[in-house]
Parts: C-alpha cells; sequence; structure tokens
C-alpha cells in the first residue's frame, strides 16, 4: 500500500485571475501527513509538481499505481493566500480514473466544499487542518510529527531572499488578530504553538538529517510569544545550528534585545506585513498597529543588520488615490531590503468578502470603487518608485539585482 501525496504545479509569476508569485516551498502539509502515515507503517511518496513536474502520461501512471491519493489544493504555505484559479488542480483530477481513492485537502474545500467535491468527484474531502482527519489532536502542536524532509529533495527548494538547500518549518498556528482580508480557515481555532523544545529537534532533523541550508519558520506571527521565541535562538545556539533563517510578524512584535538575540540565531530577514500607510484604512483593516511602531520594527531590524520585506496592498472599500499614495509613500520611508505590492483579494472566509458582498467564489480582487485597470496602474506605480530609485538601485550588489529582476518585471506587466 502506498498513498501519493500531490502538490499541484502551480508555478512562478500566476497573472491569470490574481497576481500570486508561487515560490519554490516545499509543501509542509504533506510532508507532515507523510511522517505521520509512516509512524503507521504506510509506505508514501510525495509528488511535488511545483518544483518537479511530470508528463500527462507519467501521471496517470503514478495515479493508477497508488492505492490512496491525497492531493492539496493549497500546500502550508498557501493556506492564508491561496491561488483563485483553480485549472492546475482540476486538470489534475481530471485524469484520475478511480476518483474514490482521491482525498482532497486544502482551503478551497474547506471554504467550498460543495463545490470542490463536486468539481474532483473526490471519495473524501478534508476541511482545515488535514492532520485532524488522521487522528492527530492539534490543540497542541507538539502532537504533530516532525515533517518528512527525507520523502522530497530538499536541493530542488529555495528562497531568492535567503537561499537554496531550503525547508520550511512551523512553529505555532493561528494568530492573536483579526485583520479583515486574512484567511485563516486552515489554522484552527485560536492561537496554538510548539513548545521550544519540540521545534529544536525540528529544526535540527532539517538541518543534520535533510542538510537544509535555509529555513523559514512559517508562522502568521512568528514573535507573538517573545519567550519562546528567545528560548528558540538560546536552544539554536546551543546545539550549534548553522543555518539562515527568516520569519514574519508584525512590527510592533520585535524591539531591540529580540531582534539581537535572533540575528545572533541566524536570522536574516524579517517579513513585516504593513498592508496601507493610510491611517483610516489601516483602522478599517482592524491591524490595531500604529504607522510609528511600523516605523521603529523596520530601524530596530536594520541596527540589528536583519533585512527586512514589507508587503504592501491596494484596493480596500472606500480607498482613494490619496490613501494608496500614503503607502507608496511609507514603503519608499520604511525603504526595507524588498517590498511586495499587492491588489488585496477578497477571500471567501474574510471580513473583508462578507463587507463587499462578494458573490463570486474566487473574486481577482475589489474593483467596485476603484476600477481594475486603475488599480493595476497604481500597482506598477510602487513597485516602479520602490525599486527603480538610484538610491536602491546602486546599493545592490549586481547579482542581487539580477535574481529579482524576473519577478520585478513579471509584476510589472
Amino acid at each position: 500500500m502506498t498513498v501519493l501525496l500531490v502538490n499541484p504545479s502551480f508555478t512562478g509569476l500566476v497573472s491569470k485571475k490574481g497576481q500570486l508569485y508561487n515560490w519554490a516551498f516545499p509543501p509542509l502539509d504533506l510532508l507532515n501527513l507523510s511522517a505521520i502515515l509512516k509512524s503507521r507503517g504506510i509506505d508514501t511518496k510525495v509528488l511535488d509538481l511545483r518544483v518537479s513536474p511530470l508528463p500527462k502520461e507519467d501521471l496517470i501512471r503514478e495515479f493508477e499505481l497508488a492505492s490512496q491519493i491525497i492531493l492539496t489544493t493549497s500546500p502550508l504555505d498557501r493556506w492564508q493566500c491561496p491561488n483563485i484559479d483553480l485549472r492546475p488542480v482540476f486538470a489534475l483530477t481530471d485524469l484520475i480514473k478511480d476518483k474514490k481513492k482521491l482525498i482532497v485537502t486544502g482551503v478551497h474545500g474547506t471554504v467550498f466544499p460543495e463545490y470542490i467535491l463536486a468539481r474532483t468527484q473526490a471519495g473524501v474531502l478534508i476541511k482545515g487542518e488535514p492532520e485532524i482527519f488522521f487522528g492527530i489532536d492539534t490543540s497542541s502542536l507538539d502532537h504533530l510529527p516532525a515533517p518528512d524532509y527525507g520523502a522530497v529533495d530538499i536541493k530542488k527548494y529555495r528562497y531568492e531572499f535567503l537561499g537554496g538547500s531550503f525547508a520550511l518549518l512551523q512553529f505555532s498556528r493561528g494568530c492573536p488578530y483579526d485583520c479583515i482580508f486574512c484567511l485563516k480557515s486552515m489554522y484552527g481555532r485560536g492561537y496554538r504553538k510548539k513548545t521550544p523544545e519540540k521545534f529544536i529537534e525540528e529544526i535540527e532533523q532539517a538541518v543534520k538529517r535533510a542538510r537544509a541550508r535555509s529555513i523559514y519558520f512559517y508562522d502568521l506571527t512568528f514573535t507573538a510569544d517573545r519567550p519562546s521565541v528567545l528560548k528558540i535562538c538560546e536552544l539554536i545556539k546551543q546545539r550549534g545550528l548553522k543555518f539562515k533563517w527568516c520569519c514574519q510578524t508584525r512590527a510592533e512584535m520585535v524591539d531591540p534585545e529580540l531582534l539581537a538575540q535572533m540575528r545572533s540565531a541566524g536570522c536574516e530577514l524579517v517579513h513585516f506585513g504593513v498592508e496601507s500607510g493610510s491611517k483610516r484604512i489601516s483602522r478599517l483593516l482592524e491591524k490595531r498597529t500604529d504607522l510609528e511602531e511600523i516605523k521603529r520594527g523596520f530601524k530596530a531590524c536594520k541596527k540589528a543588520g536583519i533585512r527586512t520585506a514589507g508587503f504592501f496592498m491596494f484596493g480596500f472599500p472606500s480607498e482613494t488615490a490619496a490613501d494608496m499614495e500614503e503607502t507608496i509613500d511609507l514603503a519608499l520611508e520604511l525603504d526595507p531590503d524588498y517590498a511586495s505590492f499587492h491588489i488585496a483579494i477578497p477571500y471567501a472566509g474574510t471580513k473583508f468578502y462578507e463587507m463587499t458582498g462578494q458573490t463570486e467564489r474566487y473574486p481577482e480582487m475589489y474593483a467596485k470603487e476603484v476600477p481594475r485597470e486603475q488599480l493595476k496602474k497604481v500597482q506598477r506605480k510602487a513597485f516602479a518608485r520602490f525599486y527603480l530609485r538610484p538610491g536602491y538601485v546602486f546599493k545592490k550588489r549586481p547579482f542581487e539585482l539580477m535574481s529579482k529582476a524576473k519577478l520585478f518585471l513579471g509584476f510589472m506587466r
């Protein structure tokens, strides 16, 4: 008996519907499931089509040989912001002759179970955290096994801003905040975390066994539990683990002391969700943060020698051209090492979706007040103003500029 775990081929920049970039990240949810199944004596095979595409004939053969097929419509790095064009998913499910052995997991079926069941004809659809379906109690994330990195070739994964031989690990699920645009349907109830001791074992396995050289701690708000982060940093140093890592958090949840410890433990990059430079829009988004706190967080990272990435969005209800200009101005003032400008997607399952009265399952954007083309124009303007500044261009080394050029030009289309 072999269970086939499949990640669809969402690759690179997806702009047919919704401009998202799919990084070559390991499918952490499938690696968790592989570890669970192997612990019960079940053979598994992970088929990550995002990094290793297969011809149609080979896919059909793999599907026929498998005793069970678990297909994710949104790997863990896409739980919060899933692709809204599902053609790569349906192209796969249409190749499976015996639909009874198909199990579908992911945010799409969690939010629209009837539609995904009808379209895929899956024998089973899992809503929410997939590990629960296999009998794992996720009220404590310590119950999760270490992800099965032996099931993939870690050398195939990389994050352009951090490096290759790249792994994802997750310390916590959920977030103490409730921003209106954030899709948290896959994360279960409340904020839960592993103990630092459990997490360090996963880190050690990834570094020593899988030979990971770079790791993204893929939490919505990694530093929400400051004492635990300090302990993790201490354990990384105690065990002599040498690797580069990054995380995502809120700018008001970092401070000089914490950042100094993170940097000494190998942290090289922190992602901050800024979203808007307009105080009015920030209140609308229920961010519960202050722009001055955001500025302090970015400055503290720079002082600690940690690179920063800022996420910014346009296209919220009542947002004006002046509000959008404030967002671009703030991005320039913060001057992160990397900035990402997106048109906000009103995902079903969020307050944003509800307040805009959406009827489409997977709308590309909210464009009732500001037309689509105008939003795209603002997005292109933001990328150009940020990345084409002489001060930005000349402070980057040539190889860094080359590695970012393809991504930048893609978003400028």
